[in-house]
């Protein structure tokens, strides 16, 4: 660890890809397979994969480019198969499924109950567990929220989703 327990917000490749391993452990099944059966299925998550689908990629799935180059071209992103890390490095989704799970979040909120997991877990994962820089940026549990230039932003993973600028919002 590079700090004490709760002190700094730290990422962690190998923590997130232990928890997969916990998952196949304790599920006896692949982590993509668990995944698979028991979140995306559920959520009707059709179109989207715990690792970038080989098959898909250039076809259905869009194919990421390099920062400029000096001559103003840019150079096409080989697909990156994370293999061993996958349960770290997130999932593959069209913006239809990621609005399904943005959905199901304000739903299970709202509502109450157990829809994959109990609505009281997905509180605390979107609950600010390290506040950064005088709140420019916070970290929950697989959430972020950011402030750059005056605009919030609310994260998951990497996909950043414009939020108004209250402290509602923040949590």
């Amino acid at each position: 660890m590079l700090y004490a327990g709760s002190r700094h917000y730290q990422y962690s490749n190998i923590g997130l890809t232990l928890v997969g391993e916990v998952v196949e452990k304790v599920s006896g099944k692949n982590y993509h397979e668990y995944m698979r059966d028991h979140v995306l299925t559920p959520l009707k998550m059709n179109n989207t994969y715990s690792s970038i689908p080989k098959e898909k990629y250039g076809k259905e799935m869009a194919v990421g480019f390099s920062a400029k180059n000096r001559d103003g071209s840019r150079d096409q992103v080989n697909l990156f198969d994370a293999q061993a890390i996958d349960p770290a490095a997130g999932f593959a989704s069209s913006v239809k499924d990621y609005a399904k799970f943005a959905k199901w979040q304000h739903r299970l909120l709202k509502n109450g109950g157990n829809e994959v997991l109990s609505h009281n877990t997905l509180r605390e994962m979107q609950q600010p567990h390290w506040v950064l820089d005088n709140w420019k940026s916070a970290r929950g549990l697989g959430f972020g929220v950011y402030r750059i230039e005056g605009t919030t932003y609310v994260a998951v993973s990497y996909t950043h989703l414009r939020a108004h600028e209250t402290k509602a919002n923040l949590v």
